[in-house]
């Protein structure tokens, strides 16, 4: 197999979830971006990987907001 020139391979370095609590728990005042945000921050610190050197992030959600149309952009 040839790489064309000008591509880059990518790398999956790690992943986290978040636990799932009983609804109305202990997030019931966190929007999804919240927790994405604490994933990916837990991940960054796992890692010990500079932020300025991640072009992509990955992140899935079950439940969306109506308020926020992209999780992942706005974590």
């Amino acid at each position: 197999m040839t790489q064309q020139s000008g591509l880059r391979n990518a790398v999956l370095v790690d992943g986290v979830r978040i636990p799932f609590l009983r609804s109305g728990s202990d997030f019931k005042n966190l929007m999804s971006y919240d927790l994405g945000q604490m994933a990916i921050k837990s991940l960054l610190t796992r890692t010990q990987i500079d932020p300025g050197k991640v072009d992509w992030v990955m992140l899935g959600s079950v439940v969306s907001n109506l308020s926020t149309s992209n999780v992942a952009r706005d974590a």
